[in-house]
């Protein structure tokens, strides 16, 4: 009995700190659990629009890996990407894929295509993310 016991609040101590990061929701790399931190200040919605603060140019290669960071979204669920970054502006369901959009303009907003204006675009396979694009697509990038 004293070895459950034992069992129980060694379990119970490990759970607490395994879900010490921000909001609770995501554990990954440090890397990451920064970028997360990070995005939580940055990634705000005002009149159904999505922006990064300040409005920066993220499309610009210098910028980019500062906003975006490709890696640290592949693998998440729905759930997490959900509670990341808010509901998606316009969701799109094929048998293969899931799409997720945030508009970042009132172009992409008010048009009824998928594809319009500013965005952030997550695909889903099996709800998980499988890739992240954002619209306009990063400049500067050399095309092999």
């Amino acid at each position: 009995m004293k070895g459950i016991f034992v069992f129980l609040i060694f379990t119970l101590f490990f759970s607490v700190i395994s879900c010490n990061n921000d909001k609770g929701i995501i554990k990954g790399s440090d890397s990451c659990n920064k970028y997360y931190s990070y995005l939580n200040k940055v990634w705000l919605k005002e009149n159904d629009v999505y922006f990064f603060k300040g409005n920066p140019n993220y499309w610009e290669l210098d910028n980019y890996r500062n906003f975006v960071k490709e890696e640290c979204f592949i693998g998440l669920s729905k759930e997490q990407i959900n509670q990341l970054l808010g509901k998606p502006t316009k969701l799109l369901k094929t048998p293969e894929i899931d799409l997720w959009v945030y508009c970042m303009d009132k172009n992409c907003y008010n048009q009824k295509k998928v594809y319009s204006g500013k965005s952030l675009q997550i695909t889903f396979k099996k709800d998980i993310v499988n890739s992240i694009i954002t619209s306009p697509t990063p400049n500067n990038l050399e095309i092999k």
